[in-house]
Order: structure tokens, then C-alpha cells, then sequence
């Protein structure tokens, strides 16, 4: 139609007045027809558009309007963050910091923080320089000797396999990576331990005997083919030994390998002059057995606590590839010993809290120094017997109240007492009260198996020979006493003797001193001038007329005559034990009646001598040892010796007066550990220092002691006479000499301290009147 209308449209403007009038109108009706369509269109398109632009303006203003409250929320939430972060660092502030100045400054945390979080702090630890020089002084041991000594398992534990020991990390905050491991020698001989080497090949340092074979020692016959090389597979130091095939004594039970201290940890002395580190076998050791403790408790709570620890501590004893369950299995393990240590530790303060405080206040311990007699009777008396399931005896417990020094084993071997709580006639009783107070897995209840009850882990035979090693065949023929090394700084003036003061120092010896400790070893002048008070021929020395062994009886002290410390001879002649009725302790059965002891006194079991207690408890454990060993009674009686082991006869406390062969070495002296050189000790007591460093081992060979020239160190013992209200301290005294001595005394030192250092001259010349029990 449209085009129809176009073409007609355009014949009307050509011939508009030949059309019809009708047919022209309905032409125009058409066009304007067509025309309104066309602007009713045109009307809707515009409309249309109007419309989108409405749409579009509005989408526009929400858009807008949209972002305007997203900014608006960008910056409320960005304020917020802000304020938020300002908080976190706030707070990070009372968290972190003090977490990184653990990690840092750990020493000075301790000393900040709470008592409650400072114990959780490893205690501070004296840093120790490597020595330039290591030399082991002759004492007639050969490298084989010295490597067994030291490595050689004595059945003591310490509580975690010895795969958990080499795998603990030290009790340390490390920001980056790994804090280093607990089993490093170089850290824990910042405890006093003295570096070992792997293996025999592997010796540290020189010996001045020459590393003389076994064959060549002035030993008799040959040790080589009793003692076997002890394995050191991780270089700990010496003292620390890997216990082989250990089984649970109660049921037998295969263990894993435990770790353990041997004898030389406590026995292996050593002395730093000049860079050098003179080192001797048998000699007071310096480590600090309380903060080793502590830190090994600390170690594997880091472990179980710390995010990470455990990861790494768990592919070191399991491997990198070990089963999730397996890693379950020892996480819970790890995590039953600490707080069972905890618990036993408050179950102790608790019933001693209860009793008013009881015992609660001790005396340190510290750097070389161990109240070893209490401790021997809590862990028999106590501990053994809560890991048998009997309670109620925390009453046996009791704090450290008598610190002394590790005696020397030299000569020790001879004596007629081993000098141990048991008063034992041999020394291998004295180890085994000593192993047994060190930990080492005993069952002395005995319900699991029949005939399991004393069973121990403590290994008898070796214990023997090691009585053989320090013994030897003859007399001074075992483990000798260090001589002073002149030799090894020939051009230092302090070192060297002044020999016309030694001959006086001969004299005043002889005047002062050998009543009590007998003559000097080693010195053919002294036995020259005074061959009546030769050592070697002392009429002190006995024989066993059945087996035809000699044996030294050493001089027996009153404490009321020499005046030193009592403390350590009072626990052996009060303290009172309680055990169970089953244990079936007799004195005068068990002693009187079985070994033919003298005087002994009927006792109750609720109140028994704890030497007493000991000797017996000490006497079933070697015996069913041998039992189990199934020896013949021939072998038997060669392990035990003939002598009859008896409580002492002394009438009061009392101190044993050893000689002083190689006193030069173990310093600081008196039995506690209370006097820090020969020249303050031949001072009279009230002139000695109250107090000085004990940690470090430099020497003085001016004064023949430790060197107190320096500051203590950060983590060192301090000694003092008197505690923190200034009353005196139990244990600490440092007299010794009576005073009608005195005088004597004070001429000996105006002679200087140079007259104790010859060979064994005056090595062994001081006038002590005491020894280290």
C-alpha cells in the first residue's frame, strides 16, 4: 500500500486536477494515514530511547551510589584494620617480645620473669672455651683402661631411651631453625662434662704415660683380655654410656637401649692452666648434676610442647618415613614422662608442706658437689618403691642438706671401708649403693615374677672388674694417683717447685699431717728422712688370713676432734628409714647373725638405721645378682672378697683420714667442697673466704687451687659459708683444723702454698685432718 500510495502521490502532484474527488480524498486519507503511522513511531522510538536513558541514568546513579558506600566501607574497614593492628602489635607486645627475648636472652628472662615462668627457662649455664691443649696425666692406665672407664654401663638410667637422648633438642627458644641438641658435647660441658672421643683410635689430646698399651702397664697380667673397648658411637662425653639389651627387672621385658652415667662422670677430674686442659682418671669431677636434671625435664617438655619440636624429634627415633600411629604412639609416651616426674616432685612438697615444712629448706648443690647420701636413700627408699606400687613413704624423703665433693678413687681400692654409706669392706658394695642411688632399674617388690624381688640392672661382674682396674695387683699398682707435671710448663716460674721449701714442707708434714693421713706416696726423700712413717710399710695395712689379701685401714676421726662439717656424718649416724613389713629387713639376723657383726641393735621397720637399711637392701641385690649369673660358690667368693662387711664400729660420726697421694688435684677442698685452695685451707678457719666461684676449673698452681683472680661467671656456683639471711649454712662450714693447730698451721702456709707441689712431696702434704667420705 505504502508504495502504492507513493506512486499515487506522485501522479496526484502530476495530474491533481484530473482526479476523481473522491478517489483524490481517499488518496489523502491514505497519506495521512500513513503519515500518523509513521509518527506514532517515531513517538515510540523516542520514547523508547528516553527510556533507555532513564534506565541508563538510573543504573549510572546506583553504580555510583554503590561505589560511594564500597569507599565508605573501605575506609571504615581500613580504619578498623588500623585500630586492629595497633591492638595485635599491643598485645604481640606482651607476648612475642618476651618469647624472642627468651631466644635471646635467656639468662636475663630468668631473672625477669615470675618464679612460676622462670622455671621453665633452662638455668644459665657458664660458657666454656675449647681447649688449645688436652693432656692426660699418667696414672698408670693405658688408653684401653681409660676409654672403658669412662663408657662402660654401670646399670644407671636416666629416665629415656638412649635413641630419645641423642634426639632431644636443648631446652632452648631458636627463632630460625633448630636450637642444636642436648646431646652436644660442647653444650654439656658447659654441665662440667669433659669431651670424649668416639673411640680409642680417636683419643683426645696426649697422655703423658705415652698411650702405653694395656700389655706394657705395670698391671701384672694384661687387662686387654678382660675389658672390652666401651662403645662411645655418638661422641657424648665422658660418663655417658649406652646400655645394651636392658630388660625391665620386674618382668624381664626387652627395653631399648638406655642411656646412663657411668662412674668417671662424678670421677674424672680436670684442671685448665694457660689454655691447657690437664686431665686425670678417678679424680672430683665439676659437672652440676642438678642442672643437668633440669635441663633433660626441661628438653622433653620443649619437645612435647613446643609447635614443630616433636616433628623433628619423631623422624630422628622413628625415622623420616615412620607411620602416623607410630608417631601417635610415641608423642603419648613422651608425654607420660615429664609429668610423671612433676607429680612424684609435688606429691614430695605436698607432704612435706603438711609435716610444717619439714627438711623443706636444702642446701645447693651446685658445680662439683653432690649430697649423694640423700639422694641414694630418697631413690631406694622412696622412688624404688613407688615404681613398685608402694605408697605412703614420702616420709623417707629428704632434701640435700650435706653437699660434698667427689672424692678421688685412687687408693680407695685398699681400704678397709669403700667409704660408702654401707661402710663396705669392698668397693664393689660401694658402687652398687651408688649405682642403685643413680637410678638404676631395680624391683623391690617383686609381685610381677616369682623370684624376680632385687632384681636390678646393675651389672655385678662389670662392677668388678672395674674394682680390678682401679686396684691393680699390688699396692699403687691399680689406678695412681696424678703427679704434679712439672714438665709441661718448664718455663713458667709459677709452675716450678721451689724444692728448698718442699724439704720444709717435708718436715711440717711429718709434724702435722701423718698422724692422721700417713705418709707420702711417691717421695724417696721422705721415706729416707722418716722411714717410720713410710706409707708403703704402714703398720695400718692388714692381711686376710684366709685369703691373704692386704688391705689399709685407714685412721677413723671424730668430727668433735677435727672440727669440720658434721652434716655428712650425721645423715649415716640419725637419719632413720621406714620399709614395708614384706621387705623383712632383721639387723640382727640379717647382720648379726648372718655375717657375725658386732653390736648390732634390733630395729623396727617403721624406724631402721639407713645404713643399716642400705647395707642390707645393697647386700640382696648383689646376691641375687650372682644368683641369676648362676656362678659357683669359688666364683662367687672371688667377686665378693672374704672380708665381712659390717655397719661401722664408731662410737660417734665420724670421718675417714685417706692419704693425700695427689691432693694437688682436687681442689676445692675439705670433704664440702668449702675451702678453694691449699693455701686458704693451711690458714686458720676463721681467715678462709666465705664465699668464691665453683664451676670454672682454672688453676692456681701459686695458691694450688682454683684461681679466684676472676669475677664469677654468669651460671657458676657460688660457695658460701652462710645462706640468704646470713646465718651460717648446714653443710657449708669450712673448719677443720682444731684450733691447737692453728699456730702449726700458720707457719705451714707463711711457707707458701710452692711446698705442696712435688711429686707427691707435698702433693700429698697438707694438714687436713679430714677426707672426703
Amino acid at each position: 500500500m505504502g508504495l502504492r500510495l507513493t506512486a499515487a502521490e506522485e501522479w496526484m502532484r502530476a495530474r491533481a486536477d484530473d482526479l476523481d474527488p473522491e478517489l483524490r480524498t481517499f488518496v489523502l486519507v491514505s497519506i495521512v494515514h500513513r503519515n500518523t503511522e509513521e509518527q506514532d513511531k517515531r513517538d515510540k522510538e523516542i520514547r523508547l530511547k528516553e527510556l533507555q536513558i532513564e534506565a541508563e541514568r538510573k543504573r549510572a546513579e546506583e553504580a555510583l551510589e554503590k561505589e560511594k558506600k564500597a569507599r565508605q566501607r573501605l575506609r571504615s574497614a581500613r580504619s578498623l584494620t588500623r585500630f586492629l593492628l595497633a591492638v595485635f602489635a599491643l598485645l604481640m607486645s606482651f607476648s612475642v617480645a618476651p618469647i624472642v627475648g627468651v631466644a635471646l636472652f635467656p639468662d636475663t628472662m630468668r631473672e625477669l620473669l615470675p618464679a612460676n615462668l622462670a622455671a621453665i627457662i633452662a638455668p644459665p649455664m657458664p660458657d666454656r672455651p675449647p681447649a688449645k691443649r688436652i693432656v692426660w696425666l699418667d696414672q698408670n692406665w693405658s688408653e684401653e683402661d681409660r676409654n672403658w672407664f669412662h663408657h662402660v654401663s654401670v646399670g644407671t638410667t636416666i629416665p629415656i631411651p638412649y635413641a630419645w637422648f641423642v634426639a632431644l633438642e636443648r631446652p632452648q627458644i631458636s627463632l630460625f631453625g633448630s636450637p642444636g641438641f642436648l646431646s652436644d658435647s660442647e653444650y654439656l660441658e658447659r654441665l662440667g662434662f669433659i669431651s670424649s672421643s668416639k673411640s680409642v683410635r680417636q683419643a683426645q689430646g696426649t697422655s703423658l704415660g705415652g698411650g702405653r698399651s694395656s700389655d706394657s702397664m705395670d698391671t701384672g697380667a694384661s687387662r686387654s683380655s678382660i675389658l672390652r673397648e666401651a662403645e662411645n658411637p655418638d661422641g657424648l662425653p665422658v660418663g655417658f654410656a649406652r646400655t645394651t639389651g636392658a630388660f625391665d627387672p620386674a618382668t624381664r621385658a626387652q627395653l631399648q637401649d638406655q642411656i646412663g652415667v657411668t662412674c668417671a662422670a662424678c670421677h674424672t677430674g680436670h684442671l685448665e692452666y694457660k689454655g691447657t686442659s690437664l686431665r686425670f682418671d678417678g679424680g672430683p669431677g665439676m659437672i652440676d648434676v642438678k642442672k643437668f636434671e633440669l635441663t633433660v625435664g626441661l628438653s622433653i617438655a620443649y619437645t612435647a610442647s613446643i609447635p614443630g619440636r616433636f616433628g623433628r624429634f619423631a623422624s630422628r627415633v622413628l625415622g623420616e618415613h615412620a607411620k602416623d600411629e607410630d608417631r601417635a604412639a610415641l608423642k603419648a609416651r613422651l608425654a607420660e614422662v615429664s609429668p610423671g616426674l612433676v607429680e612424684e616432685s609435688q606429691q614430695i612438697t605436698r607432704y612435706m608442706v603438711q609435716q610444717g615444712g619439714i627438711e623443706m629448706r636444702g642446701q645447693a648443690e651446685g658445680f662439683g658437689r653432690l649430697d649423694w647420701l640423700s639422694r641414694i636413700g630418697n631413690q631406694i627408699f622412696y622412688s624404688d618403691l613407688t615404681a613398685g606400687g608402694i605408697k605412703g613413704f614420702e616420709k623417707n624423703f629428704r632434701q640435700a642438706r650435706a653437699p660434698v665433693s667427689f672424692p678421688p678413687l685412687w687408693t680407695v681400692p685398699w681400704f678397709a671401708r669403700g667409704g660408702s654409706v654401707t661402710s663396705s669392706s669392698t668397693l664393689l658394695y660401694s658402687m652398687t649403693t651408688e649405682a642403685l642411688g643413680a637410678a638404676a632399674l631395680t624391683d623391690l617388690v617383686g609381685v610381677t615374677e616369682l623370684g624376680a624381688q632385687y632384681r636390678s640392672s646393675v651389672p655385678v661382674r662389670t662392677l668388678d672388674q672395674i674394682e680390678a682396674l682401679l686396684r691393680g695387683p699390688a699396692f699403687n699398682k691399680g689406678l695412681t694417683a696424678p703427679r704434679w707435671p712439672a714438665s709441661l710448663f718448664a718455663n713458667d716460674a709459677k709452675w716450678q717447685i721451689d724444692l728448698a721449701r718442699a724439704q720444709k714442707g717435708r718436715a711440717l708434714y711429718r709434724e702435722m699431717c701423718a698422724e692422721c693421713h700417713l705418709g707420702p706416696l711417691n717421695d724417696p726423700e721422705y721415706d729416707l728422712q722418716y722411714p717410720d712413717r713410710r706409707l708403703a710399710d704402714s703398720s695400718r695395712f692388714r692381711t686376710e688370713d684366709r685369703t691373704g689379701d692386704r688391705f689399709l685401714v685407714p685412721v677413723i676421726n671424730n668430727i668433735k676432734n677435727i672440727g669440720t662439717d658434721p652434716e655428712q656424718a650425721q645423715i649415716v649416724a640419725s637419719r632413720n628409714v621406714a620399709v614395708p613389713a614384706f621387705l623383712d629387713i632383721d639387723p640382727v639376723r640379717d647382720l648379726g647373725q648372718k655375717r657375725n657383726c658386732p653390736d648390732v641393735k634390733e630395729s623396727k621397720s617403721s624406724e631402721l638405721p639407713y645404713s643399716v637399711a642400705v647395707m642390707v637392701i645393697v647386700d640382696r641385690v648383689v646376691s641375687k645378682a650372682l644368683s641369676d649369673l648362676a656362678l659357683s660358690d669359688k666364683q662367687r667368693a672371688a667377686i665378693l672378697g672374704m672380708r665381712k662387711d659390717c655397719p661401722s664400729s664408731a662410737p660417734e660420726p665420724s670421718y675417714v683420714a685417706r692419704p693425700l697421694n695427689g691432693v694437688w688435684a682436687t681442689a676445692p677442698y675439705l670433704h664440702n667442697g668449702s675451702v678453694p685452695s691449699l693455701y686458704d685451707l693451711l690458714i686458720p678457719a676463721a681467715e678462709r673466704p666465705k664465699s668464691f666461684c665453683v664451676g670454672a676449673r682454672e688453676f692456681d698452681p701459686l695458691k694450688v687451687g682454683l684461681d679466684q683472680s676472676s669475677p664469677c661467671s654468669r651460671g657458676e656456683s657460688v660457695f658460701s659459708t652462710t645462706g640468704p639471711d646470713g646465718a651460717p649454712g648446714p653443710g657449708n662450714s669450712t673448719s677443720a683444723i682444731h684450733s691447737r693447730d692453728r699456730a702449726a698451721a700458720t707457719r705451714l702456709a707463711s711457707l707458701d702454698a710452692n711446698c705442696e707441689k712435688t711429686n707427691d712431696l707435698i702433693s700429698s702434704n697438707t694438714s687436713r685432718r679430714y677426707d672426703r667420705d
